[in-house]
C-alpha cells in the first residue's frame, strides 16, 4: 500500500450464509470472487490527509437462484474463548472488520485500524481537489437483523450495518464487478512509512429476503394496487393531501386497493422542477443540470388514510421491499408533461435531490428523505399503512355558544373521531371554572370491530354549572373540552364557546384617590360605585382583606339594583401604633365580582403614614439637641428679624430672636451645629460668633478679623468655625478664646464644596473636577484624596469614607479614590441626606414622596412612602429623620 500500485488479493475464509430492506444470509458457496483483482488504484489526498485504495474484483453467482440486493457487509471477528490454537483465522482487531495491518518494515499496526474507513470506490480531480464517489454504492443504513454470519472456527462474527451493493439482480451463472475502497485517515503524506502500509479486509455476502421479495410486486407507473391489512382502513379512504385538488381512492371492504391514475392530472396538481429566483421573497435556487429548465411535473405521494367513519388514521405508501437505495424507500409517482433528465439540488421552501430520468406522463420513481431517484429495474412494492400518533377530535353539531347559569344544564351532541384509530376510554372535563361534563367517560370501540359505518360516531354530553360557578361572560383562547385516556394522558381538546353569567357585581372608585394615605392615629375612608351584572338585586356587603396590623375598616352592607350605580363608603381608621408602610389592600364582596370589572378597581394601596405634627411655619428648620428649631420672619422693611422657637412633639420649649437684617445689609447668617446648637456668624462689624443652646442661651465671641468666608463655612463636633481664609484662602477654624487658627496655608480652599460628616469630625472639601481633602477636625490635619471620594451629592459617614448615589447605584468612595459597590435591593433615590446621628451605620435617603432607610452594615433597605412631597428632612440629633410638610399645614413626621 506504500507503493504506487498496491498488491491486493481476495481469500474466502469459510462458506458463509447470505439476506436491505431484510437482509438475510445468502446459499452456502452462493457467490464465487476472483482472487486477482481486475484493477487496483490509489492516491493521496493531501489537503484532508487521506490516502484512498480500492480494488475491483469479478464476483459469479454460483447458485441456482437470482439472488437479490447483494450486498458485501463489513465483519467483525472475535476469538470466543480467549484460546487461539482451535482458530480457524486470526481474529479481525477489536471493533473493527480489519486485521492484519503492518506498516512498511513489516511492524505490527493494529494501533491504527480504527483509522481506516470502508467506502466507495473514489476518483480526486488534482486540479480542484474534489472527491467523486465511483463504483458500487456504499450504503450505511441496512437492516441487518436477519444476517446470521458463519465465522470461521474458534471465532464470532458480526456484520456492520453498511456495505458495498453488489447487483441490484445476480442471475445464476452471471458476472458482475465490485469495487471495495478504503480511506487511510490521518496520514503524513510526506512520511508514508509511519501509517499503514499492509492490512486484511472481511466482509460477508448478503442478500434481500426471499421471503420480502416474494410479497412485493413491481411498481406500477399508472396505477396503485395492492392490498392493507390494517382493518381501521377497511371501507375507509386514501387522498393525495399535498395536491390542490386532493384526489383520492376508496379503500375496498376487505383492505383491497387498486386505483388507476389520472390521465392527466389536474393542471392545478402542477408545478414547475425549477421556480424562477424570485419567487417569494426569499427566491429559490438550483444546482446541477436539467435538460428543460420549464419542466413542469405532477407528483403524487403522501397519501393520508381515514376510516369508513372519516377518522383520520394516518399514512399509506408503497414500501419498496426489494432493490430499494434505503430501507425507507418508497414509490411515488410523477407526471411529466415532457420528457426531462435532472440531476441536483433544488431548493425552494427546503431542499430535495433529483437523480431522474422522466418520460412524458406517468413515471414511478424512488423516494427516501427529501432524495427522488429513477426505480431501480428490480424494485419490488407493497403497500404499508402507517398509524399516526393516537389521540382523539372532537365537535359538536349544534356550534351555538352554550350560555349557563349557575346550576344550569346544556346539552349537546358531539361527534368523536378516533385519531391513528384510537380505542380505549375517554375521560372528559373542561377548562372553564365550574363547568363539568356528564357523563365524564366514554368508550370508544376499536374501529375494526364496528362494521362499515358511514358515520362517526355521535355521543350526546350535557355541560353543567354549578352552583357556586363563577362569573364567565367572554370566550377565553383557552375554554376547551379536554380529552385523556383512562391513564389521564392528553389526547385532545376541542375548543369551547361557552358562557357562565353569574349574576354579580362591577365597581368602579371615585372620591378618594388611590392610593389611600392615612397617618397613624387618623381616620379616612375609600368610596366605591357598585354595578349590578346580569340581573342581581339585593343586599351586598363589602369588606376590605389585606389590612396592616392596626387598621379597621368595619364591613358595610347595602342594597345593589339594576336601575343604577349604589355608592358605599369605608371608613378607615388608624390606631396610633399600627404599622408603617404600604399595603396592598382588596375588596371583598358577599356576592361574585364581575369579569366587566376593572381588575386595578377591585384592590388599593393603603399607606399608613407616620404621625404627623403640626408647626406653626415652614420656612426654615433645623435639627436641636432635643426637637427642632422652627424659624419665623418677620415682614421686610429694609430690616428683618427671625425668631427660632424650639419644638418638641410640637411644643414649643424656647425661643430666640435675632435681627439678620439692618440697613438692607444682611449681618447675621445661621448655620447648624452638630451638637445641636445654632451657630450665627457675622454681626455689625462681621467679626462675632454667637452659639445658641436648647435653652434660648447665647454665647458671643469676637474675633479680630472679619469671619466672611471665601468658601465654606461648616461647624464641627466642638462647634467651631471652619472656613477659607481672605484673600489666599488659607484654611483655618476659630477658637472659644477669640482666636484663629491656620491649619493649611499650602492651598487655596476657595472655590470649594464642604460637607461635614454626622458627627462633625470629618471635613471633606471637594471641587468638581477631582481636586478633594479629607480635613481631621480633632488632629487639625489635612490629606488629599481621590477624585471619587469628593463627588458631588457625598455623604460622609463617622468611619471617613463617603457615599454617593451613582446614576442608580450606591457606591462607598474610599479615601484613596477606589469604590466599591455594596449589594443592598434599594428603590430608586433622588439623593442622600446622610447618616444617622445615633446609629453610625444607617444611610437616609429619599425621593419625592419616599424616605429609604438603609443598613450599609446589614445590607438591607426599607422604604417609607409618605403619600405626598415634601419640602425637606433634617437628620435629628437624637437619631432617626425629620420630614418637612407644607401642604396641607406646615407638619413634621420623624422616622426612625
Amino acid at each position: 500500500m506504500g507503493a504506487d500500485t498496491p498488491a491486493v488479493k481476495a481469500q474466502t475464509l469459510t462458506p458463509s450464509r447470505m439476506t436491505a430492506q431484510g437482509l438475510v444470509n445468502a446459499p452456502d458457496e452462493a457467490i464465487a470472487i476472483t482472487p486477482t483483482p481486475i484493477s487496483v488504484a490509489s492516491f493521496t489526498d493531501r489537503v484532508r490527509k487521506v490516502r484512498h485504495v480500492e480494488a475491483t474484483f469479478q464476483v459469479t453467482n454460483t447458485t441456482a437462484a437470482t439472488l437479490s440486493n447483494l450486498y458485501f457487509l463489513p465483519t467483525v471477528t472475535a476469538d470466543t474463548d480467549g484460546d487461539p490454537s482451535n482458530n480457524a483465522s486470526t481474529p479481525t482487531i477489536a471493533g473493527t472488520p480489519y486485521r492484519a495491518l503492518t506498516y512498511f518494515d513489516g511492524s505490527d499496526a493494529s494501533a491504527k485500524a480504527a483509522s481506516l474507513q470502508a467506502t466507495s470506490g473514489e476518483t480526486l480531480d488534482p486540479a480542484t481537489g474534489e472527491i467523486t464517489y465511483t463504483g458500487n454504492i456504499y450504503r450505511s443504513d441496512l437492516d441487518v437483523s436477519g444476517v446470521v454470519p458463519v465465522p470461521p472456527a474458534g471465532l464470532s462474527a458480526t456484520v456492520q450495518n453498511a456495505g458495498w451493493r453488489v447487483a441490484l439482480a445476480l442471475a445464476p451463472g452471471e458476472h458482475t464487478t465490485v469495487t471495495l475502497g478504503v480511506d487511510i485517515e490521518g496520514i503524513d503524506p510526506d512520511s508514508p512509512k509511519s501509517d499503514v502500509y499492509n492490512f486484511r479486509l472481511v466482509f460477508t455476502p448478503v442478500q434481500d429476503d426471499p421471503a420480502l421479495t416474494a410479497t412485493g410486486s413491481v411498481p406500477d407507473a399508472t396505477r396503485i394496487r395492492g392490498r392493507v391489512t390494517d382493518t381501521a382502513l377497511y371501507g375507509g379512504r386514501a387522498t393525495f393531501g399535498s395536491l390542490y385538488t386532493a384526489p383520492g381512492f376508496d379503500i375496498g371492504a376487505a383492505g383491497e386497493v387498486d386505483y388507476a391514475l389520472p390521465a392527466v392530472p389536474a393542471a392545478s396538481d402542477f408545478t414547475r422542477v425549477i421556480m424562477p429566483s424570485n419567487y417569494f421573497s426569499f427566491g429559490c435556487s438550483f444546482s446541477g443540470t436539467i435538460s428543460d429548465s420549464d419542466a413542469e411535473i405532477a407528483v403524487y405521494d403522501a397519501l393520508r388514510t381515514t376510516g369508513v367513519q372519516g377518522d383520520p388514521i394516518g399514512t399509506l405508501q408503497e414500501s419498496i421491499v426489494a432493490g430499494g437505495r434505503r430501507s425507507t424507500s418508497r414509490v411515488a409517482h410523477v407526471y411529466a408533461k415532457a420528457p426531462v433528465d435532472i440531476e441536483g439540488n433544488v431548493w425552494c421552501f427546503g431542499n430535495t435531490y433529483y437523480s431522474v430520468h422522466l418520460k412524458a406522463g406517468w413515471n414511478a420513481v424512488e423516494v427516501f428523505g427529501s432524495n427522488v431517484y429513477d426505480l431501480n429495474s428490480g424494485a419490488r412494492s407493497v403497500l404499508t399503512a402507517v398509524r399516526n400518533a393516537a389521540g382523539v377530535s372532537a365537535s359538536v353539531t349544534d356550534t351555538s355558544t352554550i350560555v349557563l347559569h349557575p346550576g344550569e344544564r346544556v346539552t349537546r351532541n358531539v361527534k368523536f373521531l378516533q385519531l391513528g384509530g384510537y380505542s380505549g376510554t375517554v375521560r372528559l372535563s373542561t377548562t372553564v371554572p365550574g363547568v363539568t361534563v356528564e357523563p365524564s367517560t366514554v368508550n370508544l370501540a376499536s374501529l375494526g370491530t364496528q362494521g362499515l359505518r358511514a358515520q362517526a360516531l355521535s355521543t350526546p354530553l350535557t355541560f353543567v354549572a354549578a352552583a357556586d360557578a363563577p362569573d364567565h361572560p367572554y370566550f377565553l383562547s383557552s375554554d376547551a373540552l379536554v380529552l385523556k385516556d383512562g391513564n389521564d394522558a392528553p389526547l385532545g381538546q376541542m375548543p369551547l364557546s361557552l358562557q357562565v353569567l353569574t349574576p354579580s357585581v362591577s365597581l368602579s372608585s371615585y372620591g378618594t384617590p388611590l392610593p389611600v394615605n392615612v397617618a397613624l392615629g387618623d381616620s379616612g375612608s375609600v368610596t366605591l360605585s357598585l354595578y349590578s351584572v346580569n340581573g342581581l338585586n339585593g343586599p351586598v356587603t363589602v369588606g376590605v382583606s389585606g389590612l396592616p396590623t392596626g387598621v379597621t375598616v368595619p364591613p358595610q352592607t347595602v342594597q345593589v339594583t339594576s336601575s343604577g350605580p349604589t355608592t358605599v363608603t369605608l371608613p378607615l381608621q388608624v390606631a396610633a401604633d399600627a404599622m408603617v408602610g404600604a399595603s396592598k389592600v382588596t375588596f371583598t364582596f358577599s356576592v361574585p365580582l364581575s369579569q366587566f370589572s376593572y381588575p386595578q378597581a377591585a384592590s388599593f394601596t393603603l399607606n399608613v403614614l407616620p404621625k404627623r405634627t403640626a408647626l406653626p411655619v415652614n420656612n426654615g428648620v433645623y435639627p436641636a439637641a432635643n426637637g427642632l428649631w422652627v424659624r419665623t420672619t418677620s415682614p421686610y422693611s429694609g430690616t428683618q428679624t427671625l425668631t427660632f422657637t424650639r419644638y418638641v412633639n410640637g411644643v414649643a420649649a424656647a425661643s430666640f430672636t435675632l435681627d439678620t437684617i439692618q440697613d438692607y445689609r444682611i449681618i447675621w447668617t445661621v448655620l447648624s451645629a452638630p451638637s445641636g446648637d445654632l451657630i450665627a456668624y457675622g454681626g455689625p462689624d462681621g467679626q462675632r460668633l454667637r452659639t445658641y443652646h436648647d435653652d434660648g442661651s447665647m454665647q458671643e465671641t469676637v474675633y479680630a478679623e472679619s469671619l466672611t468666608a471665601a468658601s465654606g463655612p461648616v461647624i464641627d463636633a466642638q462647634g467651631r468655625f471652619w472656613y477659607a481664609q481672605n484673600p489666599a484662602g488659607s484654611l483655618v477654624h476659630t477658637n472659644p478664646d477669640g482666636t484663629v487658627t491656620v491649619v493649611d496655608a499650602t492651598r487655596d480652599y476657595r472655590s470649594l464644596t464642604w460637607t461635614v460628616s454626622t458627627d462633625g469630625r470629618r471635613i471633606v472639601a471637594s471641587q468638581y473636577t477631582g481636586v478633594a481633602y479629607l480635613i481631621d477636625t480633632a488632629a487639625d490635619s489635612v490629606t488629599p484624596v481621590g477624585g471619587n471620594y469628593g463627588r458631588y451629592g457625598a455623604v460622609y459617614a463617622n468611619d471617613g469614607t463617603g457615599w454617593f448615589w451613582d446614576y442608580g447605584t450606591l457606591r462607598q468612595a474610599l479615601p484613596d479614590g477606589s469604590t466599591r459597590t455594596p449589594v443592598i435591593t434599594l428603590p430608586y433615590i433622588d439623593s442622600l441626606i446622610g447618616f444617622d446621628a445615633v446609629q453610625p451605620g444607617v444611610l437616609w435617603a429619599k425621593t419625592s414622596n419616599t424616605v429609604v432607610r438603609i443598613d450599609v452594615n446589614a445590607l438591607t433597605s426599607r422604604a417609607v412612602n409618605l403619600g405626598t412631597g415634601f419640602d425637606s428632612t433634617v437628620l435629628n440629633r437624637q437619631g432617626g429623620v425629620d420630614v418637612i410638610f407644607s401642604s396641607p399645614t406646615p407638619a413634621t413626621s420623624h422616622l426612625d
